[in-house]
């Protein structure tokens, strides 16, 4: 088997891995939660709301909100920005939407299973 070229591009998606019952697998790259460093992408309950993470040095915090529920190709992103303070509480911090995003045209839609 030959060895594809690199791609500079393929990384720092959130992926999801869909498992059937007979134990197959099908990965899958979330392209409308945008590419950033990504430790950690979590579907919080209500199968709408995606909060995305890394725990390295100046990386960031965000909150991806579906347009559907179960459907993460489409909808809203938000960035943290925080403020350090001095008042004794630490840090204040506010969720900003950064836009609208959705799946590039031509890539399979992906659901959330469950």
């Amino acid at each position: 088997m030959k060895a594809s070229p690199f791609q500079p591009y393929r990384y720092g998606y959130p992926i999801e891995v869909s498992v059937k019952k007979n134990g197959s697998a099908t990965p899958g790259k979330h392209f409308s939660m945008g590419r950033v460093a990504i430790e950690l992408a979590y579907v919080i309950p209500d199968n709408k709301t995606t909060y995305i993470s890394d725990d390295g040095t100046n990386v960031g915090f965000f909150m991806f909100v579906a347009g559907k529920t179960k459907d993460l190709s489409a909808g809203n992103l938000y960035s943290a920005k925080w403020d350090q303070v001095h008042n004794g509480s630490g840090v204040e911090g506010t969720l900003r939407r950064t836009g609208k995003r959705r799946q590039r045209r031509g890539k399979k839609r992906r659901r959330y299973p469950g």
